[in-house]
């Protein structure tokens, strides 16, 4: 929701800090974000993409095994195949980590 939004924007972080999650299908948009992310700090290690929301998912399962306290942010395309953007979303908040995800 909007007020989640704005509380993760508000927070004070650096993207050094930060796990990200980029779910595209479509290849040309998924190299636009990785480029804006990587071009404002984001490691390399610290991004990961997916085709789908369930390989997002699958993604976020891994980086909570490797790190329970980890600041996670998944940026979702609404219209991906499997399991789409906002059913992803839900998933994602029922389980209650990192940032809230970021529909786009």
């Amino acid at each position: 929701s909007i007020p989640e939004i704005h509380w993760a924007l508000a927070q004070p972080m650096s993207l050094a800090d930060v796990h990200v999650i980029v779910a595209e299908d479509e290849e040309m948009f998924t190299e636009l974000a990785i480029s804006g992310l990587l071009s404002h700090g984001l490691s390399e290690s610290r991004l990961r993409t997916a085709e789908d929301g369930l390989q997002a998912i699958a993604h976020l399962d891994d980086l909570q095994q490797q790190d329970p306290n980890a600041k996670i942010v998944a940026f979702l395309d609404v219209r991906m195949p499997n399991l789409d953007g906002e059913e992803t979303a839900k998933q994602i908040r029922a389980r209650q980590v990192g940032l809230p995800p970021f529909l786009v």
